[in-house]
Formats: structure tokens, sequence, C-alpha cells
């Protein structure tokens, strides 16, 4: 995300690797990451991990940092209670992060019950449904189902 007023990363988001540009990042978290394997040549702010993302979207706001890498979800958030500071950066996501849930490693029934509810759930519309109904502002990537239909 960068400020409503600032196009530099419209056209080339990596553009943004650029000693001139500063990322506003958590210590240690996925933004911190984020920042130093995709920019590694662009600057950080850094924040402790004592404030959340609201305080990152602050820091590129207030211009203390001209970029910030988080999750179209929290940025819905603080849009709807900042209009108008901020936009996404550039036309596609930096990077996709697939859910999981993790479950004891000796328990292979439970890991198969779980795959074949899953595949209910996607298979079925249960999942696209719900998304739909959350998703107002962020964009939430689908799973590929694993068949074509022949119709």
């Amino acid at each position: 995300m960068s400020r409503k007023d600032d196009s530099r990363f419209d056209d080339n988001l990596m553009s943004a690797n650029n000693p001139d540009v500063k990322f506003a990042v958590l210590d240690g978290e996925l933004s911190s990451i984020s920042a130093e394997e995709n920019f590694p040549a662009s600057s950080r702010t850094s924040i402790p991990q004592l404030l959340n993302s609201s305080d990152l979207y602050m820091t590129v706001a207030s211009k203390k940092a001209d970029a910030v890498i988080q999750d179209p979800y929290s940025f819905a958030d603080f849009d709807t209670s900042n209009p108008d500071l901020l936009r996404p950066a550039g036309n596609k996501p930096l990077r996709l992060l697939a859910v999981g849930f993790p479950i004891p490693e000796n328990e292979p029934a439970l890991k198969s019950v779980l795959d074949i509810t899953m595949s209910y759930i996607l298979d079925n519309g249960f999942v696209d449904n719900t998304l739909k109904k959350y998703e107002e502002k962020a964009r939430i990537y689908r799973v590929a189902k694993p068949y074509a239909s022949l119709d």
C-alpha cells in the first residue's frame, strides 16, 4: 500500500526496490520479511511488535515511510476508518499465502476427514459463498478446482 497521491509504483511495483524508498515494517513479522526478500535495495522504517498494522499504515500516511506490505483484510479495516489516505500499489498481489491447519503428526484419520470436508465445502460452493459475503473491500483468491465442467 502507498499514499493516495503516490503513483510511483503503479506501473512497476519492482521500482520500489530502490534505496530512496522506505517500507514501514513490523519487527520480525511478514511485512519485514517480504520487504527484505522482495525489495532488498529499499530501506526500512521499523516499528516494534507491541504496535499493530494500523500503526504501519499511519507510518506511511504520515510520510515516515513510502509503502507497506500487508494483507487486503487489514487494509480494508484501516481504510474503512481512514478513507482516502492509502491505496493498493500495483495491480497484482506481491505474495499469495495458502491457509492451512496444523494437526498432530500421527493423525492420518483426522487429516483424511479434514481433506474430505474441505473438498466438499469447496466443491459445493460453501467457501465461495462465504467469501463473497465477507469480502467487501478485500479480494481473496480462490482455489482452482482440480476438474473442469463439461457444460
